[in-house]
């Protein structure tokens, strides 16, 4: 069983990575910079559907082969 100190530890950390951006948000805000509130709005949905794909891939297990 984890210590107090271990889970504030990992809480720490598992609320730093939560918080902070990824290259997702990046190139979404490069783009929106770009070319607009449209091109910004095009790259939220093209980022959702590859996350969609991208899970209902790991679902059936072809993540793992691809």
């Amino acid at each position: 069983m984890p210590t107090n100190a271990e889970w504030l530890v990992f809480l720490g950390t598992a609320t730093l990575f939560a918080i902070m951006p990824g290259p997702g948000v990046f190139y979404v805000l490069a783009r929106s910079l770009k070319g607009g509130r449209s091109e910004g709005i095009r790259s939220v949905v093209g980022n959702g559907i590859g996350a969609c794909v991208h899970v209902v891939a790991a679902a059936f297990g072809l993540s793992a082969v691809l």
